[in-house]
């Protein structure tokens, strides 16, 4: 096996986010600008972090209602010399599920 050449998150971006604030949203984010990237910080591993980025969003999304939310996440190259890539996680927030009284 080959391994492909490292890359460090140079920037973290959140697009779409309106429901909740992107300062509520980036103390959720544990990807640093300088690491390396790592899709295990993303999206999650059981040895590193359970639920990752993603499921962090996701889970306070849904605390407030946002049942269908989705994130994706997607890296830019910022400088391909120095091996730095932007971290864009795009949020579609959907809306937020209703229920009435349950008797």
């Amino acid at each position: 096996m080959e391994e492909g050449r490292r890359y460090t998150v140079g920037a973290v971006r959140l697009d779409g986010a309106k429901a909740i604030s992107e300062k509520s949203l980036r103390e959720l984010v544990d990807l640093p600008v300088g690491a390396p990237l790592d899709g295990r910080r993303t999206w999650g591993d059981p040895d590193v972090d359970p639920d990752g980025d993603v499921g962090r969003i996701r889970k306070r999304y849904e605390a407030d209602g946002y049942a269908k939310m989705r994130v994706n996440v997607d890296h830019r190259v910022l400088d391909a010399a120095a091996g730095t890539v932007e971290v864009v996680y795009r949020i579609f927030e959907g809306v937020p599920t209703k229920i009435g009284r349950v008797d």
